[in-house]
């Protein structure tokens, strides 16, 4: 037995405006938008479709020279206890800062890398760059605070990437706890097996691992107990949807009184004003991370926040 799978792709065409090969290229473009989707296998080229595969080949064209000329740039982004709002980590998150002086932001080119691969080589240098700032900290005396840095689903399955982790860590002389590697809901739970079974080998290392984007997706709360997970991140929309209503709330706490039963720590992403923090702080919630606190900053800029925590210390 067999199926057969229709997919529809149309593009105008303007015989006085447009060559067959426009028409035909445009076709492609609206197929290739689809391709896959068997949800919605219909689609028109439109200019905002052109617009899309003219930035990804724009993108595409300058990925690699863009990591050899140091154009990305770490981010870091403070993570507060809710508790007494010291400062617990900060994440990495990545800057694109173009030749042409662009700043381009990860929702514009993290899905072009994750799609041809070159996220594989972004990962490993936001690593590096995040071990490497932990490496100096201790070195300038400062007690240094975690830092939590995306993975994509690739490094679940390379033996070869979790060697490079290994090897990057040793390096730089650093604490593999002090790195905390966060793994999105929906790549946890994309091959359960194969995660636990990486998560196993990742803290016998010594990293921590965090589950990024808690909520955006459809995994049961009742796997939380077979993932070895140190931190539940609850994704921002999903606080956002569910603390509209009482039973929202219910869901969220529950969530949280779970977490805390497996020794789980919460955080709370992105929290932006005093509503969102008076509740998140009433369940006990042990984060908190957005624009309420700080917003991503250069790695100078927090080195500083690192400097003013050591002199209040004193």
């Amino acid at each position: 037995n067999f199926g057969v799978h229709i997919i529809q792709a149309d593009t105008p065409w303007d015989a006085h405006r447009h060559s067959p090969d426009t028409a035909i290229n445009g076709a492609l473009l609206a197929l290739n938008s689809v391709n896959g989707n068997t949800s919605n296998p219909v689609a028109f080229y439109d200019e905002a479709l052109y617009e899309k595969a003219r930035k990804k080949i724009e993108i595409e064209s300058q990925m690699y020279a863009a990591l050899a000329n140091g154009e990305f740039h770490m981010y870091l982004q403070p993570k507060y206890y809710l508790k007494d709002g010291s400062m617990h980590s900060a994440e990495a998150l990545v800057r694109w800062y173009s030749s042409d002086g662009v700043i381009h932001y990860p929702d514009e080119f993290i899905p072009v890398f994750e799609e041809n691969g070159f996220i594989t080589e972004l990962d490993m240098y936001m690593l590096e760059e995040a071990c490497r700032k932990v490496s100096q900290w201790k070195q300038q005396g400062y007690k240094v605070s975690p830092v939590s840095v995306n993975q994509s689903r690739v490094f679940f399955y390379d033996e070869e990437y979790l060697d490079k982790f290994h090897e990057i860590v040793d390096q730089y002389h650093i604490d593999p706890s002090l790195i905390i590697l966060e793994v999105t809901e929906s790549v946890a739970m994309s091959n359960l097996e194969q995660v636990k079974m990486v998560i196993r080998k990742l803290h016998k290392i010594g990293f921590s691992i965090s589950m990024d984007d808690f909520g955006s997706g459809y995994s049961s709360l009742n796997t939380l107990k077979d993932l070895d997970i140190a931190e539940l991140k609850l994704d921002k929309d999903f606080l956002s949807e569910q603390s509209t209503s009482e039973r929202g709330k219910i869901v969220i706490e529950s969530v949280i009184h779970l977490a805390k039963a497996l020794s789980i720590t919460t955080v709370a992403e992105g929290i932006e004003n005093d509503v969102q923090l008076d509740f998140m702080k009433s369940i006990c919630c042990d984060i908190g991370q957005g624009y309420y606190f700080a917003k991503p900053m250069p790695a100078e800029e927090f080195e500083r926040l690192l400097l003013k925590k050591e002199q209040e210390d004193v």
